[in-house]
């Protein structure tokens, strides 16, 4: 596959490659590899798609061209095609650590890093999504048919026309000391209201959280961390002005994400584990139509 690889760069993007290195990824359904090419060159990612998800390596393109376009680090596309009657992305490598490895070598500094973790996603959701991104309404059907009874009002979320991530957590952001470099992973994204986007970010520290069972000095990190986040969000996009119907909605997309991991390789989501978190969606729902009313 390599040198499959290796080839398919020459031929259709005229572009040298010394080594073609396959990197570990995570939950998601990409095969990721490093393009090694010369120092002043660049290295490059080659991110390879199931067949038939062309419409998502594009939504994926149009959100990292607008996030760019407006001064979001993110990674450069170079090319959205198709190899073998498979979608492929091509972007730039982004250097720097993971936030979760900066978080775990100094956890006195988790605040501090969700503050800026906070800070750039602020500045995202000033990001207007781009035409074609995606159908007005995606984002609420995201969250799975256990939002059902939310429906209505979650229509009415204003600013439901900004760019979204939905995927925004410290594996997904490599940072440098003091920086955020590059915000990457964006298959989920979708055109949305911006407090939805928090809310999932912090609906997967509480699924973390429970998964890991994490206790003691580990979840004060956590806590802190999202502390920051907050924080430093509503600096630059305000405070949440429907933060029952946000909290709702992030735990419902987070439960109806997770669900489809189940059972994967190296996985760690157990039906056990997705009926807990079922229970606290259902019962945030139920707040959020009792503050409704």
């Amino acid at each position: 596959m390599e040198r499959r690889i290796a080839t398919w760069m020459h031929q259709n993007l005229g572009m040298s490659v010394h080594e073609v290195v396959p990197v570990a990824a995570g939950l998601g359904d990409t095969e990721l590899w490093r393009l090694r090419r010369a120092p002043e060159a660049g290295d490059l990612l080659f991110r390879r798609f199931d067949p038939g998800a062309e419409a998502t390596a594009r939504r994926e393109m149009l959100a990292m061209e607008a996030a760019h376009a407006h001064g979001i680090p993110v990674p450069l596309v170079l090319a959205c095609d198709v190899m073998d009657d498979r979608p492929v992305l091509v972007t730039t490598w982004s250097d720097g650590v993971l936030a979760i490895e900066a978080i775990e070598t100094s956890p006195s500094e988790s605040r501090s890093i969700g503050m800026l973790m906070g800070e750039t996603l602020g500045r995202l959701h000033l990001v207007p999504a781009p035409a074609g991104l995606s159908p007005a309404d995606a984002w609420i059907t995201r969250g799975g048919p256990a939002l059902g009874p939310l429906r209505s009002q979650l229509e009415r979320v204003p600013n439901a026309d900004q760019l979204l991530h939905l995927d925004y957590h410290p594996r997904n952001v490599l940072m440098t000391p003091g920086k955020v470099e590059s915000v990457v992973d964006w298959t989920n994204t979708l055109s949305g209201p911006p407090h939805m986007d928090l809310a999932r970010s912090r609906g997967i520290l509480k699924v973390v959280a429970a998964g890991f069972a994490l206790t003691g000095e580990r979840l004060d990190t956590n806590l802190r961390y999202d502390a920051g986040m907050v924080e430093a969000h509503a600096r630059v996009a305000g405070a949440d002005p429907h933060p029952a119907l946000s909290t709702a909605w992030g735990m419902a997309m987070t439960v109806d994400d997770l669900a489809g991991h189940l059972g994967k390789p190296q996985g760690w989501v157990t039906p056990t584990l997705l009926e807990t978190l079922g229970r606290e969606r259902d019962d945030l729902i139920a707040a959020a139509m009792n503050e409704a009313h």
